[in-house]
């Protein structure tokens, strides 16, 4: 989800619809949460409320999972055992810089207000397009360290038997999985470009 959201923001930035680009930047940061908490930090009761298929009494069990702030909480109390600091610190900087303008953004606040009012600076643009790539980067990394493949990532050493006792599938699939992802997003490197041509 994280990876089809960064997506998502670069069309709309291509399409000169700035404001509602901005607004993704949120749930693709909260998407790549949830997946380094259910990586580093969920147990496997929280585990199975998201694997259970979509009906009303899965609908609510899920709303009783923790919020943004619980989930890098759980993973912080992981560091040193099951997760490693930087996955925590990364978190954490990123909602500590961005969240209220974040929700703003998503909210129809003040924010996207006056952007849409007075337009939308270049510089702006491209901040949340590098903000946009750095939560792209560390979703890659997580997904990277779900291979499983330990010459691509080397496991931090007290994580390593938690994180391979996690792995649902074998290596190779969500390889060839990533694979199909990373394809076609590599077309949206024109979109980038007409994005800035728009919002110039």
């Amino acid at each position: 989800m994280a990876m089809e959201r960064w997506a998502g923001l670069r069309v709309l930035m291509a399409t000169a619809l700035p404001t509602s680009a901005t607004a993704l930047m949120r749930p693709q940061f909260e998407a790549l949460t949830r997946a380094s908490w259910l990586l580093y930090a969920a147990s496997e009761d929280e585990i199975a409320k998201l694997k259970t298929p979509l009906s009303l009494e899965s609908e609510q069990a899920a709303k009783n999972l923790p919020s943004v702030r619980d989930m890098i909480e759980q993973i912080e109390r992981q560091v040193g055992t099951r997760a490693p600091a930087a996955a925590h610190q990364m978190l954490l900087h990123f909602k500590e810089v961005s969240w209220k303008a974040m929700n703003s953004f998503v909210h129809a606040g003040i924010h996207p207000l006056q952007r849409h009012a007075s337009g939308f600076p270049v510089s702006l643009a491209l901040q949340v397009l590098r903000n946009s790539n750095g939560l792209s980067t560390m979703t890659a990394m997580t997904m990277a360290v779900l291979t499983g493949d330990e010459s691509v990532t080397p496991p931090h050493p007290p994580a390593a038997a938690h994180i391979r006792g996690r792995l649902a599938r074998p290596a190779e699939v969500v390889i060839g999985r990533l694979s199909d992802r990373v394809r076609p997003l590599a077309c949206s490197r024109p979109p980038l470009r007409l994005a800035l041509q728009h919002v110039a």
